[in-house]
């Protein structure tokens, strides 16, 4: 992992603010690392993700749109997230 890459992820760990392309890559680097075998990665882009979607509602849909094809994965800690998700979702409205 880069620097460039830890940007957004250092970003969003700080509370800052991210622009859209930082978002972006949040979630496309979140989702790459979801599909490692790592424990500890998958843990730490979940987390990443959560933290985004509970910033706001409008995080909480986007993530739940781009996560919903993936509620049929094999990966039990990719269905916990998306179910974690969901719950933020409901609890932002």
């Amino acid at each position: 992992l880069s620097l460039h890459d830890a940007l957004p992820i250092c970003l969003l760990m700080q509370g800052n603010e991210m622009n859209e392309r930082a978002e972006n890559e949040l979630i496309d680097q979140a989702l790459a690392a979801l599909q490692s075998e790592g424990a500890l990665v998958c843990r730490g882009a979940s987390t990443a993700l959560r933290r985004y979607a509970s910033q706001c509602p409008e995080n909480a849909k986007k993530l739940l749109k781009i996560l919903r094809p993936l509620a049929d994965s094999d990966k039990s800690s990719l269905k916990a997230l998306l179910e974690d998700v969901k719950l933020e979702a409901e609890s932002l409205h």
